[in-house]
């Protein structure tokens, strides 16, 4: 719940006050969901929750989110944050039993042990955003956990989960077999289809090698489609690379590398991403045409979402920060207005203020 900003004016000095905007603590309402046995569930304590601090302070991410587990243990969950500044900062208080380790260069930690729901859902209650002074929009900590020794990462733009597996010089058509033959938690796995910007960003930042992509036209020379996924058959690329007239077909997303795709004598005929490949960092996140064998690849991308069949999944709570700023030159006649949750009139002061929504998944368009 939301109260509203009360702004007070000195009489010969304009002085701005904020309010904070303070959540309720507290179920606010918990919708009934049958759920499969075995399944996992991570349960916010209500659809929307918002809280409003000034820069420079700190706030529990998600005090209330509920973990359920239906009776068995956990054995590994990640909180996966996307866009945070370089001057705010997370924290958590440790939990006997569980491993918390943190990759600084992809914001990601990972958690590990084999426990029950309550102590992950402990763990989880504990992390805390230090804001700092820059103002940023989307700041996205995604919440995920598995049963599984091993958790995929969770991308809150498609509300799809992504793993990279490492496998040197595996051939493009046995990863294709390889990720469809995975399951995750019910979701059927398949190559990775990139189909936007923030997509292919989330894969080169939170993945660990150059790897293979779902895309291939070896069906038919220079006509490239989606070969895996929820996309399967749906063509992106027509023609060699732009130089040579070709072009993303019906307004697709692409990221060929300068002077690719190039058909590689003949057969590049699948294609990979660059993730800081030896002697290629210059090309990480752009994609190239390879042969189906060699010896450069080094794994490839699995992802799970959006197939049909697939099971219902409550495996993942994303919860998104901005860091904003309201301004107010105040004059006769002012008009006032609201800007998202916040009650805002113009202003001569910068207030920068952190505003935590919990948001549910969306899913990917095809």
């Amino acid at each position: 719940m939301v109260s509203k900003v009360n702004i007070a004016f000195h009489k010969t000095v304009f002085i701005i006050y904020m309010a904070f905007i303070i959540f309720v603590a507290g179920v606010l309402g918990t919708p009934t969901i049958a759920h499969a046995a075995g399944e996992l569930v991570i349960v916010p304590n209500a659809s929307e929750q918002t809280v409003t601090l000034a820069v420079n302070q700190s706030v529990y991410i998600a005090p209330n989110i509920e973990l359920r587990s239906f009776g068995y243990n956990l054995s590994s969950a990640k909180l996966v944050i996307e866009n945070l500044p370089n001057d705010a900062t997370t924290s958590y208080s440790a939990v006997a039993g569980l491993t918390v380790s943190y990759d600084s260069s992809k914001t990601v930690y990972t958690i590990t042990g084999t426990a029950n729901a309550i102590d992950y859902q402990t763990l989880f209650r504990s992390f805390r955003i230090n804001c700092g002074a820059t103002l940023q929009n989307n700041i996205k900590f995604s919440f995920l956990v598995s049963a599984n020794t091993t958790t995929p990462m969770y991308y809150s733009g498609t509300g799809h989960y992504y793993e990279y597996i490492s496998s040197p010089t595996i051939s493009w058509t046995s990863a294709n077999t390889a990720a469809s033959a995975r399951i995750y938690n019910g979701m059927e796995g398949y190559l990775v289809t990139i189909t936007s910007a923030g997509e292919n960003a989330f894969v080169v930042n939170k993945m660990a090698g150059s790897g293979w992509i779902g895309a291939s036209d070896a069906a038919l020379n220079n006509r490239w489609v989606w070969a895996a996924g929820p996309e399967t058959g749906t063509q992106f690329w027509q023609g060699l690379d732009a130089g040579n007239g070709g072009y993303a077909v019906g307004g697709s997303y692409t990221n060929w590398l300068a002077g690719e795709p190039n058909n590689d004598g003949g057969l590049g005929d699948y294609a990979h991403i660059f993730v800081n490949s030896p002697g290629w960092e210059y090309a990480t996140s752009t994609w190239n045409d390879m042969p189906n064998s060699n010896t450069f690849v080094q794994g490839y991308t699995v992802e799970y979402g959006g197939m049909s069949g697939d099971a219902p999944e409550d495996l993942s709570e994303t919860v998104t920060i901005h860091i904003g700023a309201v301004i107010r030159y105040p004059q006769t006649g002012d008009n006032h207005g609201y800007i998202g949750n916040l009650w805002m009139l113009s202003a001569t002061a910068l207030i920068g203020i952190c505003v935590i929504t919990f948001i549910a998944p969306k899913k990917k368009s095809n």
